[in-house]
C-alpha cells in the first residue's frame, strides 16, 4: 500500500490524524485507546467528529482540556499553563513507561525525540535539556501518539506533495517568530516548499516531525497505481478561497497494480464498441508465403551484408 499526502491547507498534527482516520475508519477506537495508555488524563477528551467548510467534507481531531480542574492529592493532570512547559526527558519517560505496543512507542519517541534535537539546535542547548512549551500541551502528546499508533497499523509507503512554506509571524513564549518557525525549517531541510502568497503557519512543528519521520518521498513517481481510498483532515485554521484541509489518497503498491494482483476491470471497448481480442496467431496461408518469398530473399540478402540480427 502506498499513501500520499496532499498538502492543500497544510501539515499539522490533528490534521494527519483526522485524514487517516477518515480514510480508515476501523481504526479510530485502537488509536483512542493507545492515547489513553500513553497517561492522559481521565480530563482530557479526545474526539473524532465530522466537519465541512463551504467545499469539501472531512473530520476533525479534537483534543479538549478543561477549563478548570481541582488538583487531586497525587494526580498526574498538570493545568495547561503548566503542563506548556514539561521537559523532554519526562514525555519521553512516560512514553516509555506507557502501555502501547513497541511499535507505536518507538515511533512516539522518535518523533519526540526529533522535536528535541531541532528545538535544542534552535536554542543552543542539549536535546536532554530541552523543554517543550506550545508542544508539551497535552493536544499535541495526543496527536504524536495517535498518528505513532496509525503509521504503525498501515504497512504503507508514503509521499507528500510540495509542501505550503506559509509566511508572516506567530505568537510563541519566545516570542514572535517567523513562518516557518526556526524548528519547523530544521524538519523540513529536504522538502520541496512553495509560496502560494497564504499568509500564516502551514506547516506546524508536530506536522514537520511527522514528515520527517515518515521519511515522505516528494519524487515524480510516475508509476500506474489503483486509488483505493481518500481521507480528508481539517485543521483548526480558516485561509479565504482555500480549504485548509490535508488530503489523504491511497493507492495500491505500484508492483501490485503491475503484476495484476487485484480483479481486473471491464474489457477496453473499440471505436466500433466491441471489447478489443487478441489478434489471432495462426501462420500465413501458403500461397500468401509463396508470393512474399522474393522479399523475405532480399531481406537475408540485406542483413548478410550489414550484419543484422
Amino acid at each position: 500500500m502506498h499513501i500520499h499526502l496532499d498538502a492543500i491547507g497544510g501539515v499539522a498534527g490533528d490534521m494527519f490524524v483526522a485524514a487517516v482516520l477518515d480514510a480508515f475508519p476501523d481504526l479510530r477506537d485502537g488509536m483512542l485507546g493507545a492515547i489513553t495508555a500513553a497517561g492522559l488524563p481521565s480530563g482530557i477528551v479526545c474526539r473524532v467528529v465530522e466537519h465541512r467548510d463551504e467545499v469539501l467534507t472531512g473530520l476533525r481531531f479534537l483534543v479538549e482540556e478543561p477549563a478548570y480542574r481541582e488538583r487531586e492529592a497525587g494526580s498526574r493532570y498538570l493545568g495547561p499553563a503548566e503542563h506548556r512547559h514539561i521537559p523532554f526527558r519526562e514525555i519521553r519517560a512516560r512514553l516509555q513507561s506507557a502501555n502501547l505496543s513497541a511499535g507505536v512507542k518507538q515511533r512516539a519517541v522518535a518523533i519526540f525525540t526529533a522535536l528535541a534535537e531541532v528545538e535544542g539546535k534552535v536554542h543552543g542547548m542539549a536535546t536532554e535539556d530541552v523543554t517543550f512549551h506550545e508542544l508539551g500541551g497535552w493536544d499535541s502528546i495526543a496527536d504524536m501518539v495517535g498518528a505513532a499508533f496509525l503509521m504503525d497499523a498501515l504497512d504503507a509507503t508514503w509521499s507528500v506533495s510540495a509542501l505550503p512554506k506559509g509566511n508572516g509571524r506567530v505568537p510563541t513564549d519566545h516570542g514572535w517568530l517567523p513562518v516557518p518557525t526556526p524548528a519547523t525549517t530544521l524538519l523540513l531541510q529536504g522538502f520541496e516548499l512553495f509560496d502560494d502568497g497564504l499568509a500564516g503557519e502551514r506547516i506546524t512543528a508536530t506536522g514537520a516531525a511527522i514528515l520527517k519521520h515518515l521519511a515522505a518521498a516528494q519524487s515524480s513517481d510516475r508509476a500506474p497505481r489503483r486509488l483505493l481510498r481518500t481521507g480528508t483532515g481539517f485543521g483548526t485554521k480558516t485561509f479565504p478561497g482555500l480549504s485548509n484541509v490535508l488530503r489523504l489518497l491511497v493507492f495500491e503498491n505500484a508492483a501490485s497494480a503491475l503484476a495484476g494482483d487485484h480483479e481486473p476491470g471491464p474489457p477496453i471497448p473499440t471505436r466500433f464498441g466491441q471489447p478489443q481480442r487478441k489478434r489471432s496467431q495462426s501462420p500465413l496461408p501458403p500461397e500468401w508465403s509463396k508470393s512474399t518469398k522474393p522479399l523475405r530473399e532480399a531481406a537475408d540478402k540485406l542483413r548478410e551484408l550489414f550484419g543484422a540480427d
